[in-house]
């Protein structure tokens, strides 16, 4: 049985605006400002300053509302200051633009003149055209839909969770969420798990496109089936968790606009009509089945401030194996876990991203069933599908698990990412270089830590003390 879901009520956040209210998309199914939503000669500017807000602090505030509250004033301090000029210019052009103050960036619309115009304000670092969105890699494998579960996949048995499940850890009292391409809410395994499933939809759901932002929607099938196993009655770990949802992505891919703006939204949901942000009412995890392939600053910042606010994130590595050095450059720091994909022989999947990361660090962090899983469909029924997009989610249902087993680590991302990878089980692999350490031949460049056991990463978590 789901629990309700209890809305506190706190004085409303500033949003940076200068006056306006936030822009959002008129028309269509991409979150990258398309042709069709522009006037003639308009393009989409990233605007990058050097600024960051230091969060240096937050981690010893032990209540989750005041800690996010605090993480949240301090990057909106810092967005004001540093974004008056830029957005002055941009209003007196007529741009539609949005403050993604979590990275301390402005995203606008406006005639080409004005990148070189606010590229010469001071404290600006960068300005670029926003380049066609790549992320959304096609699945593997696909089968025909059908439309009975039966008792779900090989993947939740063999990571060990129905176990856990007669104990009565479920993922109760934790929220998950899904970045991606929208959930499909009313699918039969997801419905009672949605924290909006009263009918209200405020702090629940984000759709930066108008004609969605009511109520959730899946606009390419993706996000539903990342949801299916993250927390869906029967096919999902975590089915006592409850779950929200943006879209950040569509079938071109996840531009990077979307993608932060997503990121901003989950640490401080708002209403559909983005307004009156309650950073108490972000989730403790978020799952993030894209990939980018570059390695962006504001992204990098962003990941350093849901870090900041205590919110464990997992992404999956990417569908571009068995090549080396493809594994997705996501997150940042180690309050995120990267995943990769094995079949039912616990083998590496074929297709699953090989470190290591372009920083250096191991990638991915862990492996996880990715081939042949049973998920959920927008359409409301079930099917097969393969790739790290869909390994990432049950992972990130293992820790819901891990976090309802000792609710002092909620708020601690990095020792959950560091449960994760100790109780992975190892699987020795040298095929992109000698691992970087001597225990056990592990962790590697192909399957990290090993593959995640979930009874052993609760059983850590039950011993762990802060």
């Amino acid at each position: 049985m789901k629990r309700g879901c209890l809305l506190a009520v706190v004085p409303a956040l500033l949003l940076v605006a200068c006056g306006q209210s936030t822009p959002t998309i008129d028309s269509g199914v991409r979150t990258d400002y398309s042709s069709a939503t522009l006037a003639p000669g308009d393009q989409l500017f990233v605007v990058q300053f050097d600024a960051e807000a230091d969060l240096t602090g937050v981690e010893d505030i032990k209540d989750w509302d005041e800690r996010g509250r605090e993480v949240v004033r301090r990057l909106q301090e810092t967005a004001t200051a540093s974004q008056a000029d830029a957005i002055a210019a941009a209003t007196a052009a007529n741009a539609r633009f949005v403050s993604l103050w979590i990275s301390n960036t402005l995203v606008f619309a406006g005639h080409p003149e004005l990148g070189p115009d606010l590229a010469a304000l001071p404290g600006v670092t960068k300005v670029w055209q926003e380049e066609v969105p790549t992320g959304l890699d096609d699945p593997p494998f696909q089968s025909p839909p059908f439309p009975e579960p039966g008792d779900g996949g090989w993947e939740v048995a063999a990571l060990g969770v129905p176990e856990l499940q007669k104990q009565g850890l479920d993922g109760s009292g934790i929220t998950i969420g899904i970045i991606d391409t929208g959930v499909a809410y009313t699918h039969e395994s997801l419905l009672s798990g949605y924290r909006g499933r009263d009918g209200n939809h405020d702090y629940n759901w984000f759709s930066p496109l108008r004609a969605f932002k009511d109520e959730p929607v899946d606009i390419a099938g993706h996000g539903t089936a990342v949801a299916g196993l993250a927390v869906g009655d029967v096919i999902g770990v975590a089915t006592g968790a409850d779950w929200i949802a943006s879209i950040a992505c569509s079938e071109g891919g996840c531009p990077l606009s979307g993608v932060v703006h997503s990121m901003q939204w989950m640490l401080a949901p708002t209403t559909v009509d983005q307004t009156d942000p309650k950073p108490e009412l972000r989730p403790e995890i978020i799952n993030s089945s894209w990939v980018r392939s570059q390695d962006d600053e504001p992204m990098k910042r962003a990941s350093r401030a849901l870090a900041a606010s205590g919110i464990l994130q997992v992404y999956a590595a990417g569908n571009d194996g068995p090549a080396c050095e493809t594994a997705s450059p996501a997150g940042e720091g180690d309050s995120f876990v990267s995943v990769g994909s094995v079949n039912q022989d616990m083998e590496l999947s074929e297709f699953s991203s090989r470190g290591p990361a372009n920083d250096g660090r191991v990638a991915p962090d862990v492996v996880a069933p990715g081939e042949r899983v049973v998920t959920a469909t927008m359409d409301g029924i079930y099917q097969e599908i393969s790739g790290t997009s869909f390994a990432a989610p049950l992972v990130a249902g293992v820790a819901a698990l891990v976090l309802q087993a000792n609710p002092q680590l909620v708020g601690q991302p990095d020792d959950v990412t560091r449960i994760l990878r100790e109780t992975a089980r190892p699987m020795p692999d040298t095929q992109c270089g000698e691992p970087t350490t001597s225990v056990n031949d592990e962790p590697n460049d192909a399957t990290g830590w090993g593959f995640v056991y979930a009874p052993d990463a609760v059983a850590a978590a039950k011993a762990w003390k802060p």
